[in-house]
């Protein structure tokens, strides 16, 4: 970057802070400054700009006025910042409720007292910790509902818990919610361990710095990031791996989901990418997000009449491939089909992970004949094939009553025809499973 005639170095590091490590912020900077480079504005981390190496003290406050997707100082940040001046310190920048003051007065009066910066912090970084929570928690709930509630109880399948892609993302965001509760849990041990202290010592944070996290703390949380960049690895293997990997030839029908869930997700990224990157205002902030809302809104929109208009073109090319599978059980096993009745078709879906796999399936006779759908699962844990059978056996006990209610169900043992520990056909009037 030029000013006039002279080249100023700049120096870009990627370090984000959370509200409890302020005061390690503040740390950071000073040495910063007497290494030459003095902090200049937040620029998706830290920006600095070359100086001659200084002493410099730095102050970082939690300014709770300002919410946690402000990107600029606000007016109320500028009116919090006179005050500052008056007392000795000068606003560097601001983002989110971080207000970065840099001390330019020899006799400069502390900004806020040590309980009240403990306080604002305590209650900037709970409100984000509960909002982790709570969003990491419902989406562990939806998927393991899913599998468990939805796919064992009532539609009588586990080929969720079987599918590596389905089941490594549920397990990621069930990381994230105990990686959230860890976050919680630290915080209010923080507050109980600080609150004490702080009424007992002076009103100087610098003197005694307690924003800071413990060693064992920052241990714990890379165990969570190490942890969860596996899981996204996995995520990413599975997709790619079902993408390409798959006996059904890549199409265009076939990535037509995706690209619209890749383009969205570009949108949304880049857009937040962009705006981190610069420096715009609240207002900006928000006319940029209601303009990215109503292009994705437009978007689906048209995607949505484009599926109506030329379907996905997908079940063909499911119907031509899983011809390759040969199933075990077909109609003809269990019932004599009347004259007329077309030939039997079949699909099968497989998926298989580190608990087992499972085999899933369709035998129908066209539009007007019947149709017979099954599933084989495969485990070395008796603890998941004891859940299956008995979540499975539960839900079909349930569908072949509903068929025919007043008429008791009739069990066969058929383990030994499949070869399997426990095996059954439930059958009443109308119904075999």
């Amino acid at each position: 970057m030029r000013e006039g005639m002279h080249t100023v170095k700049t120096r870009w590091i990627p370090r984000s802070y959370e509200y409890t490590q302020c005061d390690e912020l503040a740390e950071y900077l000073q040495e910063m400054a007497r290494k030459g480079w003095r902090f200049q504005r937040f620029r998706l981390g830290l920006f600095f700009e070359a100086c001659k190496p200084c002493e410099e003290v730095y102050d970082v406050q939690v300014f709770l006025k300002n919410k946690d997707g402000d990107l600029a100082p606000t007016e109320d940040t500028q009116e919090f910042a006179e005050y500052c001046r008056a007392a000795g310190w000068e606003l560097v920048d601001s983002r989110a409720r971080f207000a970065v003051f840099r001390k330019v007065r020899e006799d400069a009066l502390p900004i806020s007292t040590a309980e009240e910066k403990m306080d604002a912090v305590f209650r900037a970084q709970r409100r984000i910790d509960l909002r982790n929570l709570l969003a990491t928690g419902i989406l562990a709930f939806l998927f393991f509902g899913q599998i468990f509630l939805l796919d064992l109880r009532l539609t009588s399948t586990a080929i969720n818990l079987f599918d590596p892609l389905f089941l490594s993302t549920a397990l990621l965001f069930t990381v994230l919610f105990c990686d959230s509760a860890f976050d919680l849990f630290s915080l209010l041990l923080w507050r109980h361990r600080t609150k004490p202290v702080v009424a007992w010592r002076s009103g100087d944070m610098r003197e005694n710095i307690t924003c800071k996290r413990s060693c064992l703390n920052k241990l714990v949380r890379i165990g969570f990031r190490i942890l969860e960049g596996a899981l996204l690895v996995m995520i990413l293997v599975f997709a790619l791996r079902n993408l390409f990997c798959s006996p059904v030839p890549i199409t265009f029908d076939r990535v037509r989901k995706v690209i619209p869930c890749l383009l969205i997700y570009l949108i949304i990224w880049g857009s937040n990418l962009y705006d981190r990157w610069g420096h715009p205002s609240r207002q900006d902030t928000q006319r940029r997000t209601i303009l990215v809302l109503l292009v994705l809104g437009v978007g689906i929109w048209f995607l949505s009449m484009y599926h109506e208009a030329y379907g996905t073109g997908q079940e063909e090319e499911e119907a031509a491939a899983v011809q390759e599978f040969t199933p075990p059980l077909v109609i003809t096993d269990l019932v004599k089909l009347p004259d007329g009745t077309g030939a039997e078709n079949y699909t099968a879906l497989s998926r298989s992970n580190l608990l087992g796999s499972c085999m899933n399936y369709s035998v129908d006779c066209g539009h007007d004949g019947p149709v017979l759908t099954y599933e084989i699962n495969r485990t070395a844990s008796p603890a998941i094939a004891d859940l299956i059978w008995k979540e499975m056996t539960r839900s079909y006990g349930r569908t072949a009553a509903a068929y025919d209610p007043e008429d008791s169900r009739y069990i066969c043992d058929i383990s030994s025809q499949w070869g399997a520990s426990r095996a059954i056909r439930l059958e009443s009037e109308g119904f075999y499973t």
